[in-house]
């Protein structure tokens, strides 16, 4: 049991969270649905369900705050929805608590963090990736000098790729292995003192001098359990927009050596029922709520892979014609590509598919990569795209280990041929524990805690400046030269022939690579400056490599 504190005890102590510090004596607070959006977060402030105990007397609300980190360079980035906290906070609503969210979309002053937080809190959430992390060691250990008896937590893929890892470097109490819905549940309990913290799956958490992690929970079989997230839990913009982004599915059949998805997977009771599905029924109920607060362009299906199971893709299409009629996009595997599943999403309105090759050149696809796929599979499946008038977006990673200059020319050069409408480009980044993050370590290619705030920042691994300059070059200048070159080569001409030649070995040339990135990355010194002088919030670019 715990001994309950005042509010002036929470903030004036200075020991580390154990059970007898925890507790507070809390009066129900009144929060009510509020937004405070500016160009570097959003804050939302959501009063939870009126819910009744077991007595029949109301039941008082933990107050819960996340901090979701969701940043960008791009100076025109507003944040993005997110599946994992939205579900979580919408389960606890129905549970009755209040929740808070900071979603934090550029770099924030200390101070903005903690004015977020307040002595009523119950407990700090963060949701970070690994890229992130730097952020929440420094949040937190600046949340607990301030504010040491408020419990810290942490969730995302960090901690459940890197679980001791993420509480022997921060000042965090606890952190949460996988998904989080039946675990925030619990720990709501726990906070509430009706259970104890060895009884909670998946909680990382200290005892003494050792950090322990439970067993995790089982990965939910039937997501139809889980309700419909509420979407007004995020800011007007992501609650209103008119290209929302749905998952149909959690989980992937691959292990590709780049992806998280793998590692995930282990951290699983029950690795084999790692990809599940929601039923065609509850995806339809999904869509139609959010048509009530939208006026939709087009939906995102953003599942890993959209539409493997063929049955379910049949039962889905006939409910989406006949319920929902609306566009769409959706992220899909060559692999999986037939003209049977193709005609029945071209029957439903599909207008894009972006599908993963990963790598133009078959060594780093296929023995680096692992993604066991042929470039002929790859161009049925985009002519089998276009045959149906469905566009093509080609999913690329730029920066793997050992991937030299040549095979990401080659990587372009083929996508030109291809004649694909786009490309999607990222740069490699090692998640923990995943193959490729193994065997980059191995390389001593890793900078331990380095801060990437996304990939406009480049390759954070330790290759020469002129190879990260070549990898930042393909990132942000790709898909353009793909569109320059994918008339010559609809060009019988030899003298196009000649000047696509010419072009590719100028422009790929080391000088105008330098020359090229250079030029960028004083443009956006240059804007961040004027953005300062106007007195907006000017941009961090600290990060990005001199060069």
């Amino acid at each position: 049991m715990f001994n309950k504190k005042s509010t002036t005890d929470r903030a004036a102590d200075s020991v580390p969270i154990t059970e007898s510090t925890i507790f507070s004596a809390r009066a129900q607070k009144q929060v009510f649905n509020t937004n405070a959006v500016n160009e570097n977060r959003h804050i939302i402030h959501s009063k939870g369900d009126h819910r009744l105990d077991d007595k029949g007397e109301s039941i008082v609300p933990l107050n819960i705050k996340f901090i979701y980190l969701d940043m960008s360079l791009d100076p025109n980035w507003i944040g993005s929805y997110y599946e994992g906290i939205g579900s979580i906070m919408t389960v606890l609503k129905r549970a009755g608590h209040n929740t808070s969210l900071l979603q934090v979309i550029k770099l924030l002053d200390d101070k903005d963090v903690l004015d977020f937080v307040d002595n009523d809190t119950d407990l700090v959430a963060f949701s970070t990736t690994t890229n992130m992390f730097p952020l929440v060691q420094k949040w937190s250990s600046l949340l607990k000098k301030h504010y040491p008896n408020i419990p810290l937590l942490c969730g995302g893929n960090h901690p459940t790729l890197a679980p001791k890892e993420t509480l022997q470097q921060s000042a965090l109490d606890w952190a949460c292995v996988g998904e989080g819905e039946k675990f925030i549940l619990a720990l709501a309990d726990y906070l509430q003192n009706k259970r104890a913290l060895e009884d909670i799956s998946s909680l990382v958490y200290r005892k003494e001098s050792k950090i322990i992690v439970n067993q995790s929970y089982l990965a939910e079989n039937n997501l139809d359990t889980l309700p419909v997230v509420d979407r007004t839990l995020f800011a007007d913009h992501i609650t209103k927009s008119s290209t929302p982004e749905v998952f149909t599915s959690r989980g992937c059949p691959y292990s590709c050596t780049f992806c998280c998805n793998e590692a995930k997977k282990l951290t699983l009771p029950n690795p084999g029922k790692y990809l599940r599905f929601f039923s065609p029924q509850r995806v339809i109920e999904t869509l139609l709520e959010i048509k009530k607060n939208s006026k939709i362009e087009y939906f995102m299906f953003i599942d890993d892979v959209f539409g493997v199971n063929l049955k379910w893709l049949k039962e889905f299409s006939i409910m989406y014609n006949e319920q929902i009629k609306l566009p769409f996009k959706c992220e899909m595997d060559p692999r999986y590509i037939r003209e049977e599943v193709i005609e029945i999403l071209a029957d439903m309105g599909c207008i894009s598919i972006n599908m993963g090759l990963q790598s133009g050149d078959e060594h780093i696809r296929n023995n680096v990569m692992k993604r066991n796929m042929s470039l002929e599979r790859v161009k049925k499946s985009i002519e089998i795209c276009k045959k149906n008038n469905i566009e093509t977006k080609i999913d690329i990673i730029f920066g793997t280990p050992t991937e030299t200059k040549q095979q990401m020319i080659r990587t372009v050069d083929l996508l030109a041929q291809l004649d694909v409408n786009h490309a999607k480009t990222h740069i490699f980044y090692p998640f923990p524990y995943t193959e490729l993050e193994v065997l980059t370590r191995k390389m001593g290619l890793i900078e331990t805690n380095k801060f990437n705030v996304d990939m406009l920042s480049g390759s954070i691994l330790k290759y020469s400046k002129a190879h990260k300059r070549v990898i930042l070059f393909m990132h942000v200048y790709s898909d353009k030269i793909v569109q320059i070159l994918k008339p010559m080569y609809k060009s019988n001409s030899l003298i196009v022939t000649l000047f696509r030649k010419i072009f590719m070995k100028v422009i790929f040339s080391s000088i105008f690579i330098h020359t090229t990135v250079l030029a960028r990355k004083r443009f956006l010194q240059f804007r961040a400056c004027y953005r300062k002088i106007r007195g907006l919030k000017a941009l961090n670019y600290n990060n990005i490599e001199t060069w």
